[in-house]
């Protein structure tokens, strides 16, 4: 039965709006990648624990702020308490006669070593998803494995979900090349990460541009970028970045071989991506996204704000009273959001740009640590 709730009570759970001129930080952020001359976008992280009881982060360096500039992944270790404690180095060089190497994702596997998932980027229209592993904690890393290749195909950072069974999945997305509608297909690998195969296309409609807008303005059509979770009766929940003024979602029964149509999760985002999880020890789901939409904007909304939710019921709704503003930044772009649980914390990386728009003037990473009970209280 849904519960009636009078105006009073629903104005209480409703977040409170912020005026033009707020700045928010739910908890202090410190930039662990700061950009600089020589690479104007260092951003796009993804971070481990370590067994030294620091915390690796790995993010792409840039020489420019587009997706296409030359780039290759680095590292630096960070402290408990969020600050670098290392000498950055160069886990991935940019691959000769390649565009750039791009959108770490970081994990532990249950054998203890490390892995890392990135997308290695030829051309605009040539790209595939690969993996190395660690047998040292991250010293010195393997010759990479292809996980999923095709005409285009690459994935965001941080997009790395290992069930409970063992088995890894690595959510990329593809297409025909850049600017072509985009599409979603799971990697999976039962060996640990030696071989993979490519669950069949998750598809969704083909916006197309305005007359006299140009097809900059509506980017990235279909479904892309694509986060998974494992929910507690072990189903699999897929939410995916649209251009549709939603997030979107998709279902699996068979541990990521097959998955439902994808539909709208009827919650409100620009065409941005959002992260999805499972809160460890608990059947609590935790989604991060950026929750405002304006159809004249570019990308459909300014991304100067993340959000936080939580799920009790497999990510089946998102209740407003589980629902906090974690970042707004009148100010600055702040957007993809990575997530790590780390003892009672949660460490989230996002993407800050030096002005208020999109990758706009140059990009750092910045980290927030919020206690795990901020997102219940």
């Amino acid at each position: 039965m849904n519960k009636i709730y009078t105006k009073a009570q629903l104005a209480a759970l409703l977040p409170k709006p912020f005026r033009v001129q707020d700045t928010h930080y739910a908890v202090p952020a410190k930039e662990i990648a700061p950009a600089n001359e020589r690479f104007g976008r260092r951003s796009e992280a993804s971070c481990v624990a370590l067994q030294n009881g620091h915390v690796l982060a790995a993010y792409s360096n840039h020489t420019g702020v587009h997706d296409n500039s030359k780039g290759h992944i680095a590292c630096v270790e960070v402290s408990p308490e969020g600050d670098v404690v290392s000498d950055e180095r160069v886990l991935i060089e940019t691959p000769a006669n390649t565009m750039n190497v791009m959108s770490p994702a970081l994990r532990r596997l249950p054998d203890g070593r490390l892995a890392m998932a990135y997308s290695h980027r030829e051309a605009i229209e040539s790209a595939c998803r690969r993996i190395l592993f660690s047998e040292d904690d991250g010293h010195t890393w393997s010759e990479p494995v292809t996980v999923a290749e095709g005409i285009y195909i690459t994935g965001c950072h941080d997009r790395f979900t290992i069930l409970s069974d063992g088995r890894l999945l690595l959510p990329c997305h593809q297409s025909m090349g850049w600017g072509q509608t985009i599409h979603v297909r799971v990697a999976y690998s039962d060996d640990a990460g030696a071989n993979w195969q490519l669950s069949e296309p998750i598809r969704a409609p083909h916006v197309e541009p305005e007359q006299g807008r140009g097809d900059h303005f509506w980017l990235d059509t279909g479904i892309l970028e694509p986060s998974v979770a494992e929910c507690p009766d072990g189903s699999l929940l897929l939410v995916a970045r649209t251009a549709m003024g939603t997030l979107f979602s998709s279902r699996s029964y068979d541990r990521g071989t097959t998955w439902s149509s994808p539909g709208s999760m009827e919650i409100t985002s620009p065409s941005a991506p959002g992260h999805v999880s499972r809160i460890p020890g608990t059947d609590d789901l935790l989604l991060l996204w950026t929750p405002t939409f304006d159809l004249e904007h570019h990308h459909f909304g300014p991304r100067r704000t993340i959000a936080a939710a939580i799920s009790a019921d497999g990510g089946w709704s998102w209740p407003m009273e589980r629902r906090r503003i974690l970042v707004h930044d009148h100010d600055h772009g702040v957007d993809y959001p990575s997530l790590l649980f780390h003892n009672d914390e949660v460490w989230i990386t996002l993407r800050r740009s030096r002005g208020p728009g999109i990758l706009d003037t140059a990009v750092s990473t910045i980290l927030l640590t919020p206690p795990r009970t901020w997102f219940y209280d």
